[in-house]
């Protein structure tokens, strides 16, 4: 397992992602996110990690995370995984989980790196499709979010940290884990913003920075203020922070809506100019062991 002080840092030999002027790849893309997934753990506060039994390290290139003291299972996942997707990876990660006693966890692959027997491989090993996240990305030179707010978006001082990560990671069912989210304000490459009606945080959202990715992530507003500008201001304010920071696209995630649905994030970020790069579907294990 690498130390908490690398798990955040890009390596001086990584080309940087999208350099050469086009688009981030799939494998690019899940990197980053990857990168900043092992952050949330691997620099967790030493009794954050032990109350909720993370654990985050390498696997094939890619990253494997669990806390067994969640109760949403959101952080027991692999992810980031740069070459073709094998069975035999596949069994690696199963047997990972299936070690440490992990109930259920979601395996994430870019498309692009599937098999043409992925369902064969799928189905042999337990492995159900869940829901699917679509990939964003766009220029920071051409990002220009619409939406406007009359609440103060700024970034996040160290003394907000609980009530920005209890509001934003409340608003996605995961406040069980909120001080994961608060020891993110600390670390070098995050770039945590709120959205403040007068002196109460009730909005915010992440950024990452990797090369020159300049990655989205754990956007929520609360919902009494809700479809009031709050997540195309939060946007803006992390897009400037990413051109401040020498990145050169912005990326993003929201879930793919049912047929007939509608997801507003999703809306944001077309309407800010992100385009949309790939859908990618979770593959949910449940340890048979456990039922």
């Amino acid at each position: 397992m690498r130390d908490a002080a690398t798990a955040a840092t890009v390596p001086a030999a990584t080309p940087a992602p999208g350099s050469n002027g086009t688009a981030p790849t799939q494998a690019e893309t899940e990197t980053a996110e990857a990168t900043f997934m092992r952050a949330y753990g691997a620099q967790a506060a030493p009794s954050v990690r032990r109350r909720l039994g993370i654990e985050t390290d390498s696997i094939a290139g890619g990253m494997i995370m669990y806390a067994r003291n969640d109760p949403s299972h959101f952080f027991n996942k692999a992810l980031g995984f740069p070459g073709p997707v094998t069975a035999d990876l596949v069994e690696q990660i199963i047997n990972r989980f299936r070690t440490a006693e992990i109930d259920k966890a979601t395996l994430q692959f870019a498309p692009a790196l599937l098999p043409a027997d992925w369902d064969y491989i799928a189905d042999d090993h337990g492995l159900v499709r869940g829901a699917s996240m679509v990939k964003f990305a766009g220029p920071l030179d051409a990002i220009n979010p619409q939406g406007r707010t009359t609440l103060r978006i700024a970034p996040v001082a160290p003394e907000d940290a609980t009530a920005w990560s209890a509001v934003v990671f409340g608003t996605l069912g995961l406040g069980e884990t909120a001080e994961m989210l608060a020891g993110t304000v600390h670390q070098e490459n995050f770039r945590p913003f709120a959205a403040w009606d007068g002196d109460t945080i009730v909005g915010g959202g992440n950024l990452f920075i990797h090369g020159d990715i300049a990655a989205t992530s754990a956007g929520g507003t609360l919902e009494s203020h809700r479809n009031r500008g709050v997540q195309s201001a939060l946007i803006a304010a992390r897009a400037e922070a990413g051109r401040a920071a020498g990145c050169r696209w912005l990326t993003g995630e929201a879930f793919q809506p049912l047929p007939g649905g509608h997801n507003p994030s999703m809306s944001n970020m077309l309407r800010a100019g992100l385009t949309r790069l790939y859908e990618r579907p979770d593959w949910v294990w449940h340890n048979p062991e456990s039922r």
